[in-house]
């Protein structure tokens, strides 16, 4: 998998991608972060891990409050559909966001425990593991897998 075309656009997401807290700020340093892991090599099968499809992987989810184009209004409960951009990755997949039970919700602005379960294998760099969420195009949050 290639890495260079996606590592300046994960440096910017925020605090799990080397970026500040508010979306959108610390450009700069994410910019710099993301040149010198862009030469990391990306055949190195050692720091990666694999996940086969409808793999369901423990995680966290912090989902933003709404702030400009970023961000959502309103809750999300068990069973969501998001895209998710994984590190090491250039396209994000359709996953779904499962919540330990099924009327429990995740607002916006919080952190919640999730299982994400993907319909594509993908492999994720051990270093982090950490992914961006998508809506419709939208970022609405950010997270990491803990396998």
């Amino acid at each position: 998998m290639k890495t260079s075309a996606l590592v300046l656009l994960l440096a910017v997401g925020g605090p799990a991608f080397g970026g500040s807290a508010a979306p959108g700020h610390g450009l700069a340093a994410s910019a710099a972060s993301a040149a010198a892991a862009a030469s990391s090599p990306s055949s190195d099968n050692a720091r990666t891990q694999e996940f086969q499809v409808k793999h369901q992987v423990p995680g966290t989810l912090t989902l933003f409050k709404l702030q400009g184009d970023v961000g959502r209004a309103s809750a999300i409960g068990d069973d969501t559909p998001l895209q998710l951009l994984f590190a090491g990755d250039t396209e994000p997949l359709d996953c779904r966001i499962h919540l330990s039970k099924a009327d429990a919700k995740v607002q916006p602005g919080a952190t919640s425990v999730v299982i994400v379960q993907c319909s594509q294998r993908h492999r994720v760099f051990n270093h982090g593991m950490a992914f961006q969420a998508f809506e419709n195009g939208r970022k609405i949050g950010e997270g990491t897998l803990r396998p």
